[in-house]
């Protein structure tokens, strides 16, 4: 039995619409006239990003510029350290046919011991000065990685930027597993949350605009 109205009365005044889907699509189509909807960097980034930052390190175009300066300078190093080591080897061998009452073998001897000597002092003063260039190396591109998040993230309407954990546990011993899970500050996050991919062409985008300026 259908249900009319009392007479005088609609039935929008009963509270209800026997067409009710009338009432949803007219709503749609309003909102979508009123205004149309563009989806931004900010509406589609998560609020929290994660980020792998050794990948970022690896794959800034400026860290890997100065990491292949450092390796042409260490093997700079280690050609002198070979030829340090085959006068070595000269003067050992000359030592070892020389006899010890012989006039030349003193001067042979402190020969070999200076040599030795330099070869010390060369190797601990080019691995601590190699060293230090790559610590001033990794530090500066944290700096620029740490800046260029910020606008990054300011773009993208991200709040806060989190460090990826390492998906292994790598130590072997009980102390450095205890200690390699101590330092996880992110046991699971949803892959959407990843920024890595997203922000390494950025930050080479950024890294190169100086570059192309200066020239």
């Amino acid at each position: 039995m259908t249900r009319s109205a009392p007479e005088g009365c609609t039935s929008s005044d009963l509270g209800y619409d026997p067409h009710p889907m009338r009432f949803v699509l007219a709503a749609l189509c309003a909102l979508l006239c009123a205004a149309p909807f563009h989806l931004t960097a900010a509406d589609s980034a998560p609020t929290i990003g994660v980020l792998r930052l050794a990948e970022v390190l690896n794959s800034s175009k400026s860290y890997g510029a100065g990491t292949d300066k450092l390796k042409r300078d260490d093997a700079e190093v280690r050609a002198e350290m070979k030829k340090l080591d085959e006068a070595l080897q000269k003067l050992d061998g000359q030592l070892q046919v020389l006899q010890p009452s012989n006039e030349g073998y003193a001067k042979v001897a402190e020969e070999f011991e200076t040599t030795k000597l330099k070869r010390k002092i060369y190797a601990e003063r080019m691995g601590a000065e190699i060293q230090r260039r790559h610590v001033i190396l990794v530090k500066e591109t944290h700096k620029a990685v740490r800046a260029a998040l910020a606008t990054f993230c300011k773009e993208r309407g991200i709040m806060m930027v989190m460090l990826a954990a390492n998906p292994e546990l790598s130590a072997s011993s009980l102390q450095e597993v205890q200690l390699e899970m101590g330092l996880q500050s992110v046991l699971f996050y949803e892959p959407a949350n990843d920024i890595t991919e997203a922000f390494i062409p950025y930050l080479n985008e950024k890294a190169a605009a100086p570059a192309a300026e200066a020239k």
